[in-house]
Order: C-alpha cells, then sequence, then structure tokens
C-alpha cells in the first residue's frame, strides 16, 4: 500500500480471511481533523481483518490514534490513546442495484459501500467511519468540572475573554443556589 491509498481486492481475499497491520503518519487525517480541534502526535495504527463475502468484503480494523487537544470544559491542554474499532462492507454491484451477502447480518454499527467491479477503494470509507466516531467536544478526563473560579482569578492561566459571560452566568447560578438553600 502507498501513501493515501489503501485498496482491497475482493479476488485476492483468501476464504478464511486476510490478516491487516499497517501505519499511517499524522499527515493522514490532516483532511478530517482540519477544524484544529486535534492534532495527532504520532502514527496512526490499524489492525484488523478483511473477509471475502461472494463478491463482497468485510473490513474489520481496530485504530490507534495518538491525540492531542483543548479540552472543551476547562481548556486544559491533553493527551488521548483514542481507539476505536470499525466495521466496514464493501458490496460489489453490477448494476443500480444492492444486493448484500447473504450471510451477513445488519449491525446498526456496520457502514455500507457499494463498487462496481471487485476493487475497493477503502481509504475514504476509513477516514469517513473515523471522523464519525470521534469525539466533537473532548474532555480530558470524564469527571472534568470544568473552569474553577480559580482558573479565573488568580490561577496559574488567564481566561479566555470569550469565555467570562458564561463564568458569570455560572456565577449568578451559584448564588442563586446558595440563596435558594438558606
Amino acid at each position: 500500500m502507498s501513501y493515501n491509498e489503501f485498496h482491497i481486492h475482493a479476488g485476492e481475499i483468501p476464504a478464511n480471511g486476510r490478516k491487516l497491520s499497517f501505519s499511517r503518519d499524522s499527515a493522514w487525517t490532516q483532511t478530517i481533523l482540519a477544524d484544529g480541534i486535534y492534532t495527532v502526535t504520532g502514527d496512526i495504527q490499524f489492525d484488523g481483518e478483511a473477509t471475502s463475502r461472494g463478491q463482497s468484503v468485510l473490513l474489520q480494523l481496530h485504530v490507534s490514534v495518538p491525540l492531542n487537544f483543548n479540552c472543551s470544559r476547562c481548556g486544559e491542554n491533553s493527551d488521548l490513546a483514542y481507539e476505536t474499532d470499525l466495521s466496514h462492507l464493501f458490496v460489489a454491484t453490477q448494476s443500480d442495484a444492492l444486493s448484500l451477502p447473504v450471510d451477513v447480518e445488519l449491525d446498526p454499527e456496520l457502514d455500507l459501500s457499494e463498487g462496481v467491479g471487485r476493487k475497493f477503494d477503502a481509504e475514504d470509507a476509513v477516514l469517513g467511519a473515523f471522523a464519525a466516531d470521534i469525539p466533537i467536544h473532548p474532555v480530558c478526563h470524564p469527571e472534568c468540572t470544568g473552569m474553577t473560579k480559580s482558573m479565573n482569578t488568580g490561577g496559574s492561566k488567564p481566561i479566555d475573554p470569550r469565555l467570562a459571560p458564561l463564568l458569570a452566568i455560572r456565577e449568578s447560578m451559584q448564588v442563586a443556589e446558595a440563596d435558594a438553600q438558606q
């Protein structure tokens, strides 16, 4: 496989499947991570299997991606070893009608692509599945409470001025809650 090419040919996959293990550098994700939320800090690792289903191919991959981002709650810079499993069925068609292999149950997590012939380009399918699976609002850890008052006054990092109105609303809600408890 050369850079930015990931083709699967159904006729080259043995009956018992083909194990896959390959990596891509961080530039591979530039098109889907162009919004700047994440930075890929190392190679992306893919491990899995391609299985022939008649004229179709079932691709199952475990993807490991080292990411860096700013927490969407507290703004702290964080690293994440993101891992996900992707399943994609490439269905060969000879016409406008889509025909699924008989032995494949439609799993709601299974993505489908159709193509004419027996050669499938998996690049866009894998990138698209990864982009759909990655969190839109990443957090440094699930228990992150967001910005604290100390971050705004005398904390080690100055607050982003765009967040000041939100902190004012939060403070007024906390005062109202304290008054209600008394």
